[in-house]
C-alpha cells in the first residue's frame, strides 16, 4: 500500500491513566481508543484487541512511541485518481544492543596469479585457511596470460 501523502504527527501513548497532553495523536490503551487531532475536527478510532496486544508487545520490548504518520490511500482508476481510506501508522523505537561477532572472515586479495587467501578468525586466531584459486588454476592462468601476450605481439608485428 502506498500513501498519497503521509504526514508525520507527534504522538503520545497512554498506558494507564496518563494525562492527555494534547498531542496530534493520542493512543489510550486502557480504553482502546486512538484520537487524531489537528484536522477540522478531532476523531477517535476504536482499536482492535490485536492492535492493543501488538502495542503492548512493543512496550515489553522496551520500545517507545516516537511519532505517528497520517496517510491517505490513493486509488488509481480509469477515470482518474480517487482517495480511499485514511490510515494512521504508529512508529515505535527502542535501543538496540550491539552485536558482537563470533568470528571474522578475512580476505587477502593480491594479483590473480598469486590467488586469493581467505581465513576464518575466532578469538584472534586463524582457525581455517582457504586459498583460491589453487596452484593448478594459477598455473593455467599464467599459461593463458603468456599465450595472449604472444598473440598480441604477433598481431602487432604483422600490422
Amino acid at each position: 500500500m502506498v500513501f498519497y501523502r503521509a504526514v508525520p504527527l507527534n504522538a503520545q501513548l497512554g498506558v494507564e491513566n496518563e494525562r492527555d497532553m494534547g498531542r496530534a495523536v493520542f493512543v489510550d490503551l486502557k480504553s482502546g481508543v486512538l484520537k487524531v487531532r489537528r484536522l477540522q475536527s478531532t476523531f477517535a478510532v476504536c482499536l482492535r484487541r490485536k492492535t492493543v496486544e501488538w502495542i503492548r508487545e512493543r512496550l515489553e520490548e522496551g520500545a517507545k512511541l516516537k511519532l505517528a504518520f497520517l496517510g491517505v490511500e490513493r486509488r488509481r482508476g480509469k477515470r482518474g485518481s480517487t482517495y480511499g481510506r485514511l490510515y494512521v501508522a504508529l512508529v515505535f523505537a527502542r535501543e538496540a544492543m550491539p552485536v558482537e561477532p563470533k568470528a571474522i572472515v578475512a580476505v587477502d586479495v593480491n594479483r590473480l596469479d598469486h590467488g586469493v587467501t581467505a581465513g576464518l578468525i575466532v578469538d584472534g586466531r586463524i582457525v581455517k585457511r582457504l586459498r583460491l584459486p589453487d596452484a593448478s588454476i594459477a598455473k593455467e592462468l599464467r599459461r593463458l596470460h603468456k599465450e595472449i601476450s604472444r598473440l598480441e605481439r604477433q598481431t602487432a608485428e604483422e600490422n
